[in-house]
């Protein structure tokens, strides 16, 4: 080929890279042209919801693909908590519980999706996370009823009865070995709902969309004012008040903790979260927040950390980031992984955070500067 002909075809690949490049450019929003739509679906997965779709432009016709995004996510929503809320009698996963011993139960495959994700994330987090402690979840609200905290005996008895060695997963469904094993999938659950609701979102071609169920939510694609979502986390300490913000371009931000779910016994508060290895509530961390690109692996992982505290934060999976909040009133302790650190806000935060490596040890975030 010679050098003017060759120079030709640079000249039209170089043409039709900045064209490409052009292209993108336009498609990226102005600020001001960002109006989303919304809506609050009522009462899903007992809790609130809220829903939200970014149209490429004011069009109707790129509105009415975004109200139908809304549609499309609330109907994940819904299915999700048809299947795995025990609370609904006619649910697979109420069918599951109720079943005795010996029985094979056939489950629809996004349950055995959630069932086979909840017993890899229970060995990953050392039994912190345990979807099998319905038993011992059921000891607490009845004692919390009663005003009276359970026996160790009760407790010990309760512990026996929560355990994935009384259940068996199958291809298309689960074998119980034991009448009285039962699941209880609310650590977990939400999240699924939120990642399928978010794809749903994604194939209606809308240009971003977040779901929040419950506090917890997932992201994608352009927000509606700005260049990243910003995600306030609540303190733990004052309801009403923001612990920090962190800004994500896209994925999932899930938290639990003792704040805001709680029982009251003989004058002492006990959060709602169990650990399943002690059958006690868990009481090492005040908060709990995960980021991860799964709402699924998120939610499950906060609940965790809820549990194991600031050591937890070292078995938390390559691509997640975690903040356990620790302390008290007037005096919180905050503890990251360090990938994390970077996105918090205000700044003059960060000087006070205690980064916790994979390796496990401890450093204060200002000597990592």
């Amino acid at each position: 080929m010679s050098a003017t002909r060759r120079h030709s075809w640079i000249a039209i690949v170089m043409l039709a890279i900045l064209a490409a490049v052009a292209g993108r450019r336009i498609r990226r929003l102005p600020e001001t042209s960002r109006q989303p739509l919304s809506s609050r679906p009522n009462r899903i997965m007992g809790t609130e919801c809220l829903l939200l779709a970014v149209p490429f432009t004011r069009a109707q016709s790129e509105r009415d693909r975004a109200e139908q995004a809304l549609r499309n996510a609330e109907t994940a929503l819904r299915r999700v908590e048809s299947q795995m809320s025990r609370r609904i009698d006619a649910s697979p996963i109420a069918r599951l519980n109720r079943a005795p011993a010996g029985t094979y139960v056939p489950l629809p495959d996004d349950l055995m999706t959630v069932l086979r994700a909840s017993r890899e994330i229970h060995a990953a987090s050392r039994g912190s996370f345990d979807v099998t402690i319905s038993p011992l979840i059921a000891l607490w609200r009845a004692a919390a009823d009663a005003g009276v905290s359970p026996d160790p005996d009760r407790i010990h008895s309760a512990r026996r009865r929560s355990s994935w060695d009384h259940l068996t997963l199958l291809e298309h469904g689960v074998l119980k070995s034991a009448g009285a094993a039962c699941m209880d999938l609310g650590g977990i659950a939400k999240g699924h709902g939120i990642d399928l609701a978010i794809e749903s979102m994604k194939r209606s071609a809308v240009a971003g969309g977040l779901v929040e169920v419950g506090g917890d939510l997932r992201v994608f694609g352009e927000p509606p004012s700005a260049r990243q979502w910003k995600i306030d986390i609540r303190s733990p300490f004052h309801m009403d008040s923001v612990l920090l913000s962190i800004r994500i371009d896209e994925g999932a931000v899930c938290t639990s903790g003792d704040y805001f779910r709680y029982t009251e016994i003989d004058g002492r508060r006990y959060s709602h979260i169990v650990d399943p290895r002690s059958g006690w509530p868990a009481r090492e961390a005040h908060s709990s927040t995960v980021f991860a690109y799964s709402a699924m692996m998120a939610d499950a992982w906060a609940t965790a950390l809820s549990v194991l505290g600031p050591s937890g934060l070292e078995l938390l999976p390559a691509g997640m980031e975690g903040l356990v909040v620790t302390g008290k009133q007037g005096s919180p302790r905050l503890f990251t992984t360090n990938g994390l650190v970077f996105r918090i806000h205000p700044l003059e935060l960060r000087a006070s955070i205690e980064v916790v490596r994979r390796s496990g040890a401890i450093d204060s975030y200002a000597r990592t500067l």
